[in-house]
């Protein structure tokens, strides 16, 4: 649900960092321009609108423009500054006529919209000098992206097409931050720039560098923009559940049945997610469905293979319980008798119950295995100390050969260094006997426990 969830943000983030970047390349008509972000007012009215200009009547260079740029708007010219006041431009040049522009850290320290929109205001700007098509724009080292100028206020009310271009926010392959790309859209007057963000959003990133975050079966019903608000009616799998969620069960549980073979999801080749389909859904409520009726995980194997009908199992099954349900029912016996007696522990007549308890094992009752149980806890014990002495002792003997062979001039005679590994080695073996001995009594169960007694 965190992904689907953040898939949503994501999307709401990334409509609006279009829409907002859509800006028109142009020139005035007594010079260039210099791009600002919009006043407020005119930016609620349209989100299209986020961007605009004012003449520029200084030298035509990269530059020049740029330190206009970084000066801010003039005051009264009612536009707002994007780039933070304190940026400076590091270097520059303009190869292949595309312009390699490095502005100082603070410019990076812009993130979201407003980075988009500033990198906009310097692409928007540089892109009417008829010697740069394109800009590569970074921030304190590094490489940039590459920002071409397209048309792009666009009021859905041209004739003829208009080429928008937008910025469209994807995952970093491999990671969990985000990358943009730009896409340039060709619309007319019955499409609008919300509708082909979202689609363009859904189809995936060309960038092989990034990763989808919608689910490519989502579809567009409606999308549009009202007072600057976007809008967008789409398809119910955006909020489609995790299958933890649908069938009731725990991520570590899908997770158990994927690695006993029991379920295998396929893959979405974009970021390498599991991608469970609806029949891996109705799969899952079955294993669910046996497990919670206790069959074991090989017969739901062989289940899955067809190696065994559901009426076998089943069948099988059933006779399991019965014997189980009646072993169950043969100690509930033997408790309440104990309890009717009315005797404490001391009165206990224990080789009485024992006798009725074995004659009824002989019949078919089985009754817990008391060595079996009984051996498993006391295995822990000895092998953890074993394990313990043994891996100090180990460290003693590394220590003291490592010691003596650093410096061989100043190390003492042989017999010295062999009868200090001599005592480590002693207690090893010694503890390996107690631990073999121990060990062998533990498997005679209670019975030869009690016989050393």
């Amino acid at each position: 649900m965190k992904k689907r969830i953040g898939a949503v943000l994501a999307a709401v983030l990334l409509l609006g960092l279009a829409t907002a970047c859509l800006a028109r390349e142009e020139r005035g008509e007594d010079g260039l321009l210099l791009w600002f972000a919009a006043p407020a007012e005119e930016q609620s009215q349209s989100v299209a609108a986020a961007l605009s200009s004012c003449p520029y009547g200084g030298e035509d260079s990269v530059p020049a423009l740029l330190a206009a740029l970084l000066a801010g708007p003039p005051q009264d010219s009612g536009l707002a500054r994007i780039i933070p006041a304190g940026t400076r431009l590091a270097r520059w040049s303009v190869e292949n006529r595309t312009a390699l522009v490095e502005l100082s850290p603070e410019y990076g320290g812009l993130e979201g919209i407003d980075r988009t929109l500033a990198d906009y205001c310097v692409a928007l700007t540089l892109c009417q000098l008829p010697a740069v098509d394109g800009v590569r724009l970074s921030a304190g080292g590094g490489e940039g992206r590459l920002l071409r100028a397209g048309d792009a206020i666009f009021s859905g009310a041209e004739e003829e097409p208009v080429d928008v271009t937008a910025a469209l926010y994807f995952r970093r392959a491999g990671g969990n931050t985000l990358g943009y790309e730009l896409r340039v859209f060709r619309l007319t007057e019955e499409e609008t720039p919300a509708r082909a963000v979202l689609e363009a959003l859904i189809s995936g990133p060309r960038d092989e560098g990034l990763s989808a975050l919608l689910p490519p079966e989502l579809t567009v019903r409606a999308a549009w923009v009202d007072d600057g608000v976007c809008y967008a009616d789409l398809s119910g799998a955006l909020l489609a559940a995790p299958p933890e969620q649908l069938v009731g069960i725990t991520k570590g549980n899908i997770r158990f049945y994927e690695k006993e073979g029991l379920l295998t999801p396929g893959r979405n080749n974009d970021n390498g997610y599991r991608d469970y389909s609806d029949a891996d859904v109705v799969w899952l409520k079955k294993i669910k469905l046996l497990r919670m009726l206790d069959v074991p995980i090989e017969e739901i194997r062989l289940l899955k293979s067809g190696s065994l009908t559901l009426e076998d199992a089943m069948g099988r099954h059933i006779i399991q319980l019965q014997r189980r349900q009646a072993n169950l029912a043969a100690a509930q016996g033997v408790c309440a008798q104990i309890r009717d007696s009315g005797r404490q522990l001391d009165g206990l007549d224990a080789d009485g119950v024992l006798e009725s308890m074995e004659r009824q094992e002989q019949e078919g009752t089985k009754f817990m295995n008391v060595g079996k149980q009984d051996k498993l806890t006391r295995y822990v014990s000895p092998v953890g100390a074993a394990v313990v002495v043994l891996a100090m002792m180990a460290a003693f003997i590394a220590l003291i050969v490592w010691g003596f062979t650093v410096s061989p001039e100043d190390a003492p005679p042989i017999g010295v260094i062999v009868g200090l590994a001599a005592v480590p080695v002693v207690i090893i073996i010694g503890v390996l006997a107690a631990l073999y001995q121990r060990i062998k009594q533990i498997k005679g169960g209670e019975e030869d426990a009690a016989s050393q007694y």
